[in-house]
């Protein structure tokens, strides 16, 4: 909590962005498409 008090604004609102964006690539993991995927499209 004290590292917040040192933090502006901008700097809370990177974390916070930074830490939903490695939530997010945690839960939807990227992978290469197969020729069936493609195929598919």
């Amino acid at each position: 909590m004290e590292d917040f008090e040192q933090m502006e604004l901008g700097m809370i609102i990177d974390y916070l962005v930074t830490c939903q964006n490695a939530e997010y690539d945690a839960k939807h993991p990227q992978r290469a498409a197969t020729q069936a995927d493609i195929d598919a499209f």
